[in-house]
């Protein structure tokens, strides 16, 4: 079975999104053991990096468990609960698809000192800089600066690029259909910040409305970073909860039991 191609979701997340339906569909039930690695790249024709993102998104979930030596089992989310979860690139990405985008500019400039770690580019380098609104019915609702290293720098500046987005593909999905590249790690990070500035005249809102910001870094599957996106959203178009307790892990398959708490 072949995944179908996506224009915002990278491959493992659609991948966890399959095995995460047949868990809960009782295709996988309680206890069972999931196929191996080696099989489930077999039988979805993906590689291995692919399967164990794909893993690692369903061990988060609390889905399932991996115990040396015996393979990967479905476990009850009542007995494993992820702690902390921000969910997945295209909850919030997937709204962007049916948008308008607008590129208010495309530029390059000399590498920001506050840019230096995340990109992994040290000393003096020329990177490209994107600013993106996204619009709904006419109205502006996110805003996102998007920067790309000295190696991508020319193809996001060509026609070809501009056409990908022009289909209404996200930024990173264009760049990695041009150069033939895999999309592998995305690290995010979720705070709350104040509109000012040119992000404020961009939204056209006032200064000091709250704002959602997300960071997020894009990496290949060989740990590359590809881009590096900071995004304002307007909190009366989006919002995110988030519930933490303390609990009690239990775990039992086999002979194996386990306890945990963590608080």
């Amino acid at each position: 079975m072949k995944i179908p191609q996506s224009n915002f979701a990278p491959l493992y997340l659609q991948l966890a999104n399959i095995l995460e339906q047949r868990i809960n569909s009782g295709e996988f039930p309680l206890q069972s053991q999931l196929p191996t690695e080696v099989l489930l790249a077999k039988d979805f024709e993906v590689s291995l990096i692919t399967v164990r993102g794909a893993m690692k998104v369903l061990i988060n979930k609390g889905l399932v468990e991996r115990f040396p030596g015996k393979g990967t089992f479905v476990v009850s989310p009542t007995e494993k609960l992820t702690l902390w979860g921000l969910g997945s690139l295209n909850e919030l990405d997937i709204t962007t698809v049916k948008s308008e985008m607008s590129t208010l500019f495309s530029k390059i400039i000399d590498l920001p000192v506050w840019l230096q770690k995340p990109m992994e580019l040290a000393g003096p380098s020329k990177i490209n800089w994107m600013r993106n609104v996204r619009s709904m019915h006419g109205e502006r609702f996110m805003l996102s600066d998007v920067y790309h290293p000295p190696l991508f720098s020319t193809i996001v500046r060509s026609k070809k690029f501009r056409h990908l987005l022009s289909e209404r593909k996200l930024v990173i999905i264009a760049i990695c259909d041009l150069e033939k590249i895999q999309l592998g790690e995305i690290r995010q990070s979720l705070t709350a910040t104040l509109a000012k500035g040119e992000v404020a005249v961009a939204l056209n809102i006032d200064e000091g409305i709250p704002l959602l910001l997300i960071d997020r870094i894009f990496l290949d599957t060989h740990g590359r970073v590809i881009q590096f996106g900071r995004t304002h959203y307007r909190v009366d178009h989006y919002g995110y909860e988030l519930n933490l307790r303390l609990y009690e892990e239990k775990s039992k398959i086999g002979n194996k039991t386990t306890h945990k708490t963590l608080s």
